[in-house]
């Protein structure tokens, strides 16, 4: 999972996001907001882990733990967000990003 996410990081630093298409600014911050929680919680949360499990580091493990549940409310907050553009909103920001969205 952690390649995978890598190389996700990658494409978006290289490539970019898909283009908005307008909406609120303070939307659109929270948008932004949330998906490099996202990044950063999915790169954190694997790191910690394995400091605490390899390196027997205590603190690492007491972050893994709080990282962990932390990514978990990022992720529901996601799947909220995803399900008011697809059925309240239905502005097509599920379409735009699948290709020739």
């Amino acid at each position: 999972m952690l390649v995978l996410v890598v190389w996700r990081l990658a494409v978006r630093v290289t490539h970019g996001a898909p283009r908005r298409n307008g909406g609120h600014p303070l939307a659109a911050r929270a948008a932004g907001i949330g998906h490099w929680a996202l990044y950063g919680l999915m790169l954190l949360v694997p790191f910690s882990g394995a400091a605490g499990w390899f390196l027997g580091a205590a603190a690492a493990a007491e972050a893994h733990e709080v990282l962990k549940t932390l990514l978990l409310v990022v992720i529901l907050g996601h799947i909220g967000a995803t399900l008011v553009h697809r059925f309240w909103l239905r502005d097509g920001v599920s379409a735009r990003m699948l290709p020739g969205g």
